[in-house]
C-alpha cells in the first residue's frame, strides 16, 4: 500500500514539473535556460528562495559584461561616457581610482522594487555573494550601455566620498528626459523603489 501511495505521489510531482516546464517554454524560456538550474547549484538555490518567498522579497537582477581600464584617469572615464551633465564633485581627488590594469567583469543590476536604505542593500548583496560596484565600474557600465540609466537610476555603493562635513556620498547614473547625467547622492537615507544597484559577483 505504501509503495502504491509513493508511486502516486511521484507521478503527481512529475506531472506538475512537466506542466511547469511547458508553461515556462510557452512564456519564452529556452531549453538552454531550463538546463541552468540542473547544472548550477547556486541557481537552484536562488530559484528555491524566490519560489518560497512568493516571488516578492528577492531582488531581480540583470547581467551585463563590461571592461574596466584602471589605467585611465577618472576624467577620461567620464569623458568616454559622454554625459550631458556631471556633478563637479565627482573628481579624482574625491574618488581616487583604485585597482590595476584592464579587467573584464560581469556586473548585475539589482532592483528590489521597494524602498530600502543603503546598509540593508549592501547587506543583502553580501548575503547573495555580491559586492557593490565601484565608480570606475559604474562609468564603464554607463559608457557601454548608454540607455540603461534612462530607464531608471543606477547606483554604485563601492566608492564613497567623505565630505568635510562628515556626510558620505555615492555616485549614480541618472537622466533628465533624454539627457544622461552623473550625480551624487547621500549614503544615508532611503532609496525609493525606482533605483537599481550595480553589483559584481564575488
Amino acid at each position: 500500500m505504501n509503495e502504491i501511495i509513493a508511486n502516486l505521489m511521484a507521478a503527481k510531482v512529475i506531472g506538475h514539473a512537466s506542466e511547469c516546464m511547458r508553461r515556462l517554454l510557452e512564456a519564452g524560456l529556452s531549453y538552454e535556460a531550463l538546463q541552468m538550474p540542473i547544472d548550477d547549484p547556486e541557481m537552484r538555490g536562488r530559484l528555491v528562495r524566490f519560489w518560497m518567498s512568493g516571488g516578492f522579497t528577492l531582488a531581480a537582477a540583470d547581467v551585463f559584461h563590461i571592461v574596466v581600464n584602471h589605467a585611465e584617469s577618472l576624467a577620461l572615464m567620464i569623458t568616454v561616457g559622454n554625459y550631458d551633465w556631471v556633478n563637479p564633485n565627482i573628481s579624482e581627488k574625491n574618488f581616487p581610482v583604485k585597482g590595476k590594469g584592464q579587467v573584464e567583469l560581469n556586473v548585475e543590476l539589482v532592483h528590489y522594487g521597494k524602498s530600502m536604505n543603503s546598509g540593508n542593500i549592501v547587506q543583502d548583496m553580501a548575503s547573495r555573494g555580491l559586492r557593490p560596484a565601484t565608480l570606475p565600474e559604474l562609468l564603464a557600465f554607463g559608457a557601454a550601455y548608454l540607455s540603461e540609466q534612462r530607464e531608471s537610476p543606477i547606483v554604485a555603493f563601492g566608492s564613497v566620498w567623505l565630505r568635510w562635513s562628515g556626510q558620505e556620498y555615492v555616485a549614480f547614473l541618472g537622466s533628465d528626459g533624454s539627457e544622461r547625467e552623473l550625480h551624487l547622492h547621500l549614503w544615508a537615507g532611503v532609496w525609493h523603489d525606482g533605483y537599481r544597484f550595480l553589483a559584481v559577483r564575488k
